[in-house]
């Protein structure tokens, strides 16, 4: 089982790879084009994202051709051979306004499913040079190096980290109510605008 969960996570690796290699090209060229809002205010789709995509899906369709996946963008499922249980989850530029608007909280994230249960996965931001990846069984690593969470038990100490409701505008006022409390109560808050880097 090691050695499948850590060629799963090979892959993991390499198509969120594939993927910033998209964002830093075409960061280097200008930045992406707006292409079109998806379902709500701030909740853009640019063509370095459709691209991104592509790029991802095809890491992994190369290495596991009967898997399924499920992509973010438009167009982006790709149903795998039936009764194969394996299921690749592709978020190809996850803070999209963030990297149109020139800031470095963007990143790739891919992540690999069986019968429910999630295996490995990655998260490649190229701007500040950080992968971070994960596997069952295998723990957490940030750049090759072991990671885990804070041992703090005290609660004023935590750092937190969320995200906010940009497509759910009626959650703003309980969202934000919950937000003072979180405030009041622990070391800090952190939202990036890309949920995978949170």
């Amino acid at each position: 089982m090691r050695e499948q969960v850590e060629h799963l996570l090979a892959t993991a690796t390499r198509s969120a790879r594939a993927a910033a290699r998209v964002h830093r090209e075409a960061s280097r060229s200008g930045g992406g084009r707006w292409v079109d809002i998806k379902t709500a205010t701030s909740d853009f789709v640019s063509d370095v994202d459709m691209a991104a995509q592509e790029a991802a899906m095809g890491v992994i369709a190369a290495r596991h051709p009967g898997h399924a996946i499920l992509a973010e963008e438009e167009g982006g499922g790709r149903a795998g051979v039936p009764g194969n249980e394996y299921l690749w989850v592709v978020d190809p530029l996850d803070g999209t306004t963030n990297f149109l608007h020139g800031h470095p909280y963007h990143a790739a994230s891919v992540a690999v499913w069986h019968g429910g249960i999630p295996l490995a996965a990655a998260v490649d931001a190229q701007a500040l040079g950080r992968v971070w990846t994960a596997a069952r069984g295998l723990g957490a690593q940030e750049n090759g190096i072991p990671i885990r969470v804070s041992r703090t038990r005290r609660i004023d100490r935590f750092l937190l980290g969320t995200g906010f409701p940009f497509k759910a505008h009626a959650l703003i006022p309980a969202y934000l109510r919950q937000l003072d409390r979180a405030l009041r109560q622990t070391a800090g808050v952190r939202r990036t605008g890309a949920a995978a880097i949170d």
